[in-house]
């Protein structure tokens, strides 16, 4: 063999060796990418959401930083969070509807995420209210409610969230001058969590104690941190949590209406309430954006930081398919006709009037 075809051999040995390297790298890389994107997908989509947000969040931060420091030229976005609109508290008077900005609303304050045990809180902040009355908690005596809100709160398994959320959530109601119930709908059985099924039972078992003006339907881990974000029922349908501190509080996305939303009583019937269809978590939120939207509401958001809330950390171990679900959304053919408020079907186990809440224990099954 000349030493011509000797280096020739030696050369391609070292190429194609080369080359199953970089083969092996690839074959690696794209193994691991299709690893985590199943996993994200149809294991924990909750953290797939939250990864996708931050990002997002930490471009916008990254830019506006820019733009403030005059690196990047003009505006990219619109900066309305920096000036906090004007505040004019009304006067109370006790023959007058309560203003919808209080004397009491003093804007952000501060979020105790301390865990504690249930009795503790309606011991704290019980005691001042005397208890639930045909499903009102509270109601103001300074003047006369303008609203009567019910709050909904589905709830699975969230025992140390709830008493972090009402020690928040009640005294901010009272400082709104609201008159309003709170209702914890509790899902029994075995069957995949279903937060929408269980706001629509919230809506119809509370009709039945009393006529509310409008539902806030809130979830268990969403802490306000502003009693500002006004929750009376002018301006429906509202997305409340309009930021949140585990998405870098940026708005997920223009449509988002996840988390903290309420919608009047007539609005709520005539989009014939959530689809009962999405079992797991997330996108029933997206499906009644688009039924607002179709039948030709206009959703509002708190101004400036008065839509910010603190996320109590969990994870949704009932979480279903992000493919079938999305499906749902883009394919309304494939949810039955009337699929919502016209349609639920529920066991009622229990129904239960506690010092702070009513409390709705269902089972529902797919």
């Amino acid at each position: 063999m000349s030493m011509l075809e000797l280096t020739g051999r030696m050369l391609w040995s070292k190429m194609l060796g080369g080359f199953r390297k970089r083969l092996a790298l690839a074959f690696t890389f794209v193994t691991v990418v299709l690893v985590t994107v199943f996993y994200l997908v149809f294991v924990d989509p909750s953290n797939a959401n939250v990864i996708i947000f931050k990002s997002r969040a930490l471009g916008y931060g990254a830019i506006s930083y820019l733009e403030k420091s005059a690196i990047l030229p003009g505006s990219l976005f619109n900066h309305e969070n920096d000036t906090e609109p004007a505040w004019r508290p009304g006067v109370l008077n006790a023959s007058a509807p309560c203003p919808e900005q209080t004397p009491q609303m003093k804007g952000a304050f501060p979020v105790n995420m301390t865990v504690v045990s249930l009795p503790a809180v309606a011991a704290e902040i019980g005691g001042q209210i005397g208890g639930v009355d045909h499903g009102v908690l509270w109601s103001p005596t300074s003047c006369r409610a303008a609203w009567r809100v019910a709050v909904i709160v589905p709830f699975r398994n969230r025992h140390v969230h709830l008493p972090i959320l009402l020690r928040h959530l009640v005294p901010m109601l009272q400082r709104q001058q609201l008159e309003f119930g709170i209702y914890v709908v509790e899902q029994g059985g075995k069957s995949m969590f279903n937060r929408a099924a269980l706001l629509n039972v919230g809506y119809i078992e509370s009709t039945k104690d009393r006529n509310w003006d409008c539902f806030i339907f809130h979830d268990v881990d969403h802490v306000p941190e502003n009693d500002r974000n006004y929750y009376g029922c002018s301006g429906m349908p509202t997305h409340f949590a309009k930021e949140l501190d585990r998405y870098g509080y940026v708005l997920p996305y223009d449509t988002f209406f996840g988390g903290v939303s309420g919608l009047s009583d007539s609005q709520f019937r005539d989009v014939n309430g959530f689809s009962n269809q999405y079992w797991g978590w997330g996108s029933e939120d997206d499906d009644m954006y688009d039924r607002v939207v179709n039948h030709n509401m206009s959703v509002h958001r708190p101004l400036w930081r008065w839509g910010r809330y603190q996320s109590i950390p969990h994870h949704h171990n009932s979480a279903g398919s992000g493919i079938s679900r999305f499906a749902q959304i883009v394919n309304p053919k494939l949810k039955p006709v009337n699929d919502g408020l016209k349609s639920i079907e529920y066991t009622l186990l229990s129904k239960q009037v506690g010092p702070l809440y009513t409390n709705i224990t269902i089972d529902i099954h797919p």
